[in-house]
């Protein structure tokens, strides 16, 4: 991650998701409506990320209703909910850490996948244990008619891919992606970075890679199987002054999947997993006097492993009716750690026995869909939760039901109304840490403290397609929804996200509430030169804790009641080559202008405190009077990023040239403001970041 220390000139701061095969997806741009998004792998190659690489998961960052978090990471606030409400899941399978590199590129190399669908509403109820969206990745199925492969280069990673046909009906393929870096991370730094003393970052070191494998087999009309092996690892460790601070992150998971489809007599489809994760954070550094010094040494960590079932039957009835039931099973065993070392003397300073929890829920749904009529699903998923401890014999049991409506009604040909309501349950807390998606956040099992989180959500609105030629057309939608969380936790002080010094346990943990209301409009055009979408959210998300703000509610940090982004590329150029081949040029262009985040600023010293006051100077009774928090709205946040793809094809073969400019403007995006040198300054986080990435492809 990139710093910038920038001082403040004079300015006073105090004041439903469809599933679609690969096969019928014809257009590489969006299938989108108020509460589903569809694409295609190949719009990766269009939307331009930090680093330049093709990244599905960046296109998320364009659509509404979805806050960023840090600058260019895949730290998503979807509808004011937390990032530990999003369930990102390839081939049905949940993945907790998945993004790279401080989160600014996903672990999911693009030539492997065939979709991706996005729900924030309507959602399906084969998928639960989630409170805000569910990312469903889906690998490339298809029998591949021939050898294949590519191989990519940029400086931030590179990358190989294969896939061999073996016989008619099976195909393997495998992709190994790894990033040099994090070692030419000090070269950025000293091109681009102006770090002031509070930020000063050095001897930056690490490594990252991903690894994937799959195999689809037909042995015969109408059977599929299929399965994949995939692993994903960061160690990433800097001088931060004179201390070290060490990050590891690594994720790794298996599947085996069936499906028969029978004809008349339904669909039968099934699926085991079984997925390892885990993280660490340590910190080295010097305490005491000058005399006196000695070594401390800190560790935080987690873990956790996970087997899961999913058994689905289909039928469909009267031409009109699909009738789905099924049955989705979870074992999930959690553990956390928090050390200290001092002077070689090792005492544990916070450890979170080990927690086994069993989530069994079998569903039921109900769609009814006549053409240009109504497209409608009701569903319920009747779950069952059971926690286990190490230090107890007794285990903890809750029920609870979560129901799916949605309905499309269309009034006039491809013009409707779209209606949605949803009561969804998370059975874990994640305890965030610094917003980047980057996986060293902490997850802990629901209990009788921290009962499950919960999130009621309704929406409504208009969605239609207008048609030009038989190339050309536009699509729009625009919505309202009402979204209310329970059972939401965070941190009592905000020093845990940065900082573990004092190890942290449960009595630093604080449970509330919170809101969200919003309108998201959307404009998708799709001709053969030109792809652009607009989008605009208006939105005000609130927070409520007893423990925290005397009481009062608060602004989310991540609040932003003004979002307008927009995206687009345009061919402006496909000519035939030599010996029968075809040149493309493409440009694209990408900008985001939002209101700022908000952050907590000092109001003031007081004598006395009032409960929960942070202590500013112990030895002088002073304290710091932080009013309400999240207080202050940081300045306007805009980005421009822009883009240029050449690709030649020539038979099979295929070569891809991609340049890009992230935050071509570099504009100093203000993440915080703090006080050094007796004066404010503003930390930003990515300058300009342009990058090359060569693709060859055969």
């Amino acid at each position: 991650m990139l710093f910038y220390s920038i001082p403040l000139e004079a300015q006073d701061i105090l004041g439903r998701g469809e599933q679609l095969d690969s096969s019928v997806v014809v257009s590489t741009y969006p299938y989108s409506k108020g509460n589903s998004h569809v694409v295609s792998a190949q719009m990766s190659e269009r939307v331009i990320s930090a680093l330049g690489e093709n990244d599905i998961l960046k296109v998320l960052s364009f659509r509404p209703g979805i806050s960023q978090g840090v600058e260019g990471t895949q730290a998503f606030f979807v509808r004011g909910s937390g990032i530990g409400g999003n369930r990102i899941e390839l081939e049905g399978v949940p993945l907790y850490r998945s993004s790279h590199l401080l989160g600014l590129v996903s672990s999911f190399p693009s030539e492997m996948i065939s979709q991706m669908s996005f729900t924030t509403g309507g959602f399906q109820p084969y998928s639960g244990n989630l409170t805000s969206s569910l990312t469903e990745i889906s690998l490339k199925q298809e029998i591949a008619p021939h050898f294949g492969g590519s191989v990519s280069l940029s400086p931030y990673m590179e990358g190989a891919f294969m896939e061999v046909p073996i016989g008619s009906r099976f195909t393997a393929r495998a992709s190994f992606r790894i990033s040099p870096a994090l070692a030419l991370a000090n070269k950025i730094v000293s091109a681009f970075g102006e770090t002031g003393k509070s930020f000063a970052i050095s001897d930056i070191g690490g490594k990252a890679y991903d690894a994937m494998a799959s195999f689809a087999w037909a042995p015969f009309k109408g059977m599929n199987l299929s399965g994949f092996y995939f692993r994903t690892e960061d160690v990433f460790g800097y001088l931060y002054g004179k201390d070290a601070q060490d990050f590891s992150s690594s994720e790794e998971a298996f599947k085996l999947g069936a499906s028969w489809d029978t004809g008349r007599w339904g669909r039968l489809s099934g699926m085991w997993y079984r997925s390892f994760s885990n993280a660490l954070h340590q910190e080295r550094f010097i305490w005491g006097s000058v005399d006196g010094q000695e070594k401390v040494a800190l560790s935080m960590g987690g873990g956790s492993a996970e087997t899961g079932v999913r058994l689905q039957y289909a039928l469909s009835l009267l031409n009109y009716f699909t009738f789905d039931i099924g049955w989705d099973y979870t074992a999930r065993q959690m553990g956390y750690d928090s050390r200290q070392e001092v002077a070689a003397r090792q005492i544990d300073t916070g450890a979170g026995a080990d927690t086994r929890y069993a989530l069994s829920a079998p569903f039921v749904q109900l769609a009814f869909k006549k053409e240009r009529w109504v497209d409608a699903r009701l569903s319920a998923r009747f779950s069952r939760y059971s926690l286990g401890r190490e230090s107890s014999t007794q285990a903890l049991v809750f029920n609870d039901v979560d129901f799916h409506a949605i309905s499309d009604f269309y009034l006039l040909g491809p013009r409707g109304v779209e209606v949605s309501f949803d009561r969804v349950s998370q059975y874990f807390h994640l305890l965030e840490g610094l917003p980047s998606g980057w996986g060293q956040d902490m997850t802990v099992a629901c209990d009788e403290s921290f009962p499950a989180e919960r999130m009621l959500q309704a929406y409504v609105g208009v969605f239609g397609t207008e048609r030009f030629d038989k190339s050309s057309q536009l699509s729009y939608y625009a919505g309202y929804y009402w979204r209310n969380q329970e059972g939401l936790i965070g941190f009592k002080h905000a020093s845990y996200v940065f900082g573990m010094r004092d190890g942290v346990d449960r009595q630093d943990i604080v449970s509330g509430n919170g809101w969200s209301r919003g309108v998201e409009l959307s404009a998708t055009w799709e001709s053969r030169r030109l792809n652009a979408e607009v989008s605009y959210t208006y939105s005000q998300t609130m927070r409520y804790y007893p423990d925290l703000n005397m009481g009062k509610p608060f602004r989310f940090r991540f609040d932003r009641p003004h979002m307008l982004k927009a995206t687009g590329s345009y061919l402006f150029a496909s000519r035939p080559a030599k010996k029968g081949g075809r040149v493309e040029h493409r440009a694209s262009l990408s900008a985001d202008l939002s209101s700022g985040s908000l952050m907590t600023v000092s109001q003031g010293i007081v004598e006395t405190p009032y409960p929960g006051m942070p202590v500013l100077a112990p030895e002088r009774t002073q304290y710091q009077d932080l009013s309400d928090l999240n207080n202050f709205r940081l300045p306007t946040y805009f980005r421009v990023d822009a883009g240029y793809l050449f690709t030649y094809r020539w038979n099979r073969y295929e070569l891809l040239l991609n340049a890009s400019i992230f935050n071509l403007l570099n504009r100093h995006n203000v993440y915080q403001y703090f006080y050094e040198d007796g004066k404010w300054k503003s930390l930003s986080i990515l300058p300009i970041m342009p990058s090359l990435r060569v693709q060859f492809s055969f």
